[in-house]
């Protein structure tokens, strides 16, 4: 049960921290060409 926990907190958290990576290199990358 703890385990299940940890893992719905971290599976809920992963797509916002992938999100947020991509944005970055997205907007620096844009960043270089404008």
């Amino acid at each position: 049960m703890y385990f299940c926990i940890i893992d719905l907190e971290f599976v809920g958290v992963l797509p916002y921290f992938f999100i947020y990576k991509f944005g970055e290199f997205y907007f620096s990358f844009f960043g270089k060409w404008r």
